[in-house]
């Protein structure tokens, strides 16, 4: 190539070329590098959960009584291998934390599905209270609620169901 060539901006195909596979790789890189970010920033592909009234988990609902135990049943998709705590935050109508359950695990090796059950008992007013108000319950107990799900900290998950 010639120095009156380069002067009109005319170039070499091969130095074209060379330029094209530098932004190529630098374009890979990124890519690569934007792509481990993303893996590592959730150890799992998805998350799905429902609401039960009894341990078969047969029918997902999200009305209940304040007699009922309620079932929280949590599955993880394609859960990564390393060391997890679920917290689960059970919340009034009010936003106030009624109960909150942690429960720590170790998955060694990839896991297509990983179920994990958690609970709530609203409890009952005393016999004295009873007594007094004719209520079995709080009155705050009626209304929405709503369940956080947290996995090592991060918040995952939240539904709502109501207490009748």
């Amino acid at each position: 190539m010639t120095t009156a060539h380069m002067q009109n901006g005319i170039r070499s195909p091969l130095r074209v070329a060379s330029r094209y596979l530098i932004l190529l790789r630098f374009a890979l890189v990124y890519l690569l590098l934007a792509g481990s970010a993303l893996a590592s920033s959730s150890p799992f592909a998805s998350v799905h959960s429902g609401l039960y009234k009894d341990k078969t988990f047969a029918e997902a609902i999200t009305v209940f009584t304040p007699y009922e135990k309620i079932y929280l049943l949590v599955e993880f998709r394609q859960l990564q291998p390393g060391k997890f705590t679920l917290t689960t935050d059970w919340l009034t109508p009010w936003g106030e934390l009624e109960h909150q359950s942690n429960y720590s695990f170790e998955i060694t090796k990839f896991t297509p599905s990983l179920k994990v059950c958690s609970w709530l008992n609203l409890w009952k007013n005393g016999p004295v209270k009873h007594l007094l108000t004719g209520e079995d319950f709080k009155k705050e107990f009626y209304g929405t609620w709503t369940v956080r799900l947290f996995l090592n900290g991060k918040q995952i998950h939240s539904q709502s169901f109501d207490v009748q």
